[in-house]
């Protein structure tokens, strides 16, 4: 089942496969990185047009193909992660990331154009923020 909800603080999007996910407009999928792929399970996220953000998470079962993605894109420090949380701090909803909570030394984080990527080596989930 698919839920979307709108409201004047965001637009919320749920998809518990990604057949469900794939079957919604690129205006809906613009505001998803574009590394998700047909393994995507659980993609959830917020977007916020007056401010161009979204905050996102998905999981995945095949951690050969994101070791690959993350592999093949430079790597950025969880410094710039955390700024970009912060700076968009009013948006992030509380089923977002804990980086305090976190073991930083098993985090990988990549910027794909205006998304910042990161998933926990040891996890199959990524979180992601969509940023100006």
């Amino acid at each position: 089942m698919t839920c979307i909800l709108s409201c004047s603080n965001g637009y919320e999007q749920n998809y518990k496969t990604f057949d469900e996910f794939n079957q919604m407009n690129q205006r809906n999928k613009g505001w998803f990185p574009p590394i998700i792929y047909s393994d995507a399970t659980k993609l959830r996220n917020i977007s916020y047009l007056d401010s161009q953000n979204a905050f996102g998470k998905f999981s995945y079962k095949n951690s050969e193909l994101y070791d690959s993605i993350f592999s093949k894109n430079q790597e950025i420090n969880v410094e710039l992660f955390e700024n970009e949380m912060r700076n968009n701090s009013k948006n992030k909803p509380n089923w977002f990331l804990n980086l305090e909570m976190m073991d930083k030394t098993n985090l990988e984080i990549i910027k794909v154009e205006r998304f910042f990527i990161l998933k926990n080596k040891n996890e199959k989930e990524i979180y992601y923020i969509l940023s100006q």
